[in-house]
């Protein structure tokens, strides 16, 4: 048996010099997002968002000015504007709006809501406005020292502004229309021959100058205008959404016809029209003393539409003031209240309409120079002694810009007026023969007071009518 191996001496205690070093854990990776880099990032954005409306509400503002400057129009400074951040939501309070160099405001408004088109605006050049809702609007439209009325067109060279009539102001809006209409058919047929052109041979369109912002709050700023369109004429204005209601609209010349009370809707609304567009205007209007007015206007796409007024109750003898129609209608001096029906149609510039009346106590003062058919009117009339008669048809025609009266039904009306006169002659000489026989008979008249035959005739008395 062989002797055990004796036991391996102990180790000595290792010196920890001698130990090696263990390599270092590698480092940690950052993650995706520090805590830091997060703090940035939301920093960052809060700024953005703040700086938002910075930029936001003076652009949505400065186009809203060009637009009324292009107008001749200014707002006040001191207007109380709101801009929401994202929504494009223009409020405002206190507006006042004036022509350029005058004083006097010709609108006023105690709020305006509108709510811009923001993407569909960049993108046309033109101001688009989803919905445009304004309370406690009220302007005069008096004439000026000189005659003139605000908002109206520029007239020739030494026109006398004081001699103006309502219908002469109405003939130079459409004036002015029909000569902007007839530039942009002129631009629009040389846009189309450039389109033709090769590219390289086209001219490039020229810019409007830059200008300084408006409003004044940014004096060194630079402020692009809209782009123009047809006829060198600013991008245009679109209210998708019209609602406006107000009170206190003072007309040229201090008349009933002031308005008291009125309320605007429309769809689509504006001057220079898409061919895609059906633009639409409803509009009731309470005047001071002239009468209640239902007006609805409809301007198909292309050049076709309607119009239809409808008026109750108006003073004939207002109708009269030369002032309003001029000295052709003041000279046959009417009197009564008409019910009045305009419906008026155009195909381009076609125009073609009826206007229909219903007369009540209406009666005729022909003036020296009247036509000769004016005093046979009168008497037939004035023999009417107040019964209500459908008056004189009257036929429209003429262009869209030059309205004019095709044909008055003078005969028809004389016709109808003759037989109600002549009815109202029969009744009261009956009813005269009547009063004489009943005050020879008092039993007979006490008879005829006792209810039930005294109903019986008053409804014979109605026949006759």
């Amino acid at each position: 048996m062989t002797d055990p191996l004796p036991p391996a001496p102990a180790a000595p205690p290792a010196d920890a010099s001698t130990i090696p070093a263990q390599a270092p854990a590698p480092a940690k990776r950052p993650g995706l997002f520090r805590p830091s880099g997060i703090i940035l990032l939301l920093l960052l954005l809060v700024i953005a968002v703040a700086a938002v409306p910075l930029l936001v509400e003076p652009w949505i503002v400065g186009q809203v000015r060009s637009q009324l400057a292009a107008r001749n129009l200014a707002i006040n400074d001191d207007c109380d504007v709101s801009v929401s951040l994202f929504g494009g939501r223009v409020q405002a309070r206190n507006v006042r709006l004036t022509e350029t160099g005058q004083a006097q405001p010709v609108l006023v408004a105690e709020e305006l809501d509108a709510d811009l088109a923001v993407s569909d605006t960049l993108k046309s050049g033109d101001l688009i406005i989803d919905a445009l809702v304004a309370r406690g609007v009220s302007g005069s439209f008096r004439r000026r020292a000189d005659g003139s009325v605000p908002l109206s067109p520029p007239g020739e060279p030494g026109t006398d502004w004081s001699k103006v009539d309502w219908t002469g102001y109405a003939q130079k809006v459409l004036d002015y229309l029909k000569q902007r209409r007839d530039l942009q058919e002129i631009e629009r047929k040389k846009q189309e021959e450039e389109a033709k052109k090769p590219p390289e041979q086209r001219t490039p369109p020229t810019p409007p100058p830059p200008t300084k912002d408006p409003s004044g709050r940014w004096p060194k700023a630079v402020v692009y205008q809209p782009r123009p369109v047809l006829g060198g004429q600013p991008a245009r204005l679109l209210i998708r959404r019209l609602d406006v209601s107000g009170t206190s609209l003072g007309l040229p010349d201090e008349t009933a016809f002031d308005i008291a009370r009125f309320a605007l809707t429309g769809s689509d609304v504006a001057i220079s029209q898409s061919p895609t567009e059906t633009m639409t205007l409803r509009a009731t209007v309470t005047t001071k003393g002239g009468g209640d007015y239902g007006i609805d206007l409809l301007r198909a796409p292309g050049e076709d539409g309607t119009l239809t007024i409808a008026a109750k109750q108006v003073p004939l003898q207002l109708l009269a003031d030369p002032r309003i129609g001029g000295s052709q209608l003041a000279q046959y001096r009417p009197s009564g209240l008409g019910t009045l029906d305009l419906k008026a149609s155009w195909t381009g510039d076609a125009l073609a309409g009826t206007l229909a009346s219903l007369l009540k106590d209406f009666a005729l003062d022909p003036q020296p120079g009247a036509p000769r058919e004016a005093s046979e009117v009168a008497r037939v009339a004035n023999d009417l002694k107040g019964q209500e008669i459908a008056g004189p048809a009257i036929d429209l025609g003429g262009t869209l810009w030059a309205p004019a009266i095709a044909k008055v039904h003078v005969g028809e009306f004389l016709k109808d007026a003759a037989t109600g006169a002549a009815k109202a002659r029969a009744l009261s000489e009956a009813q005269k023969q009547a009063d004489k026989l009943l005050d020879k008979n008092p039993a007979l008249k006490q008879a005829t007071e006792q209810p039930a035959l005294k109903k019986g005739l008053d409804a014979l008395k109605g026949l006759g009518k």
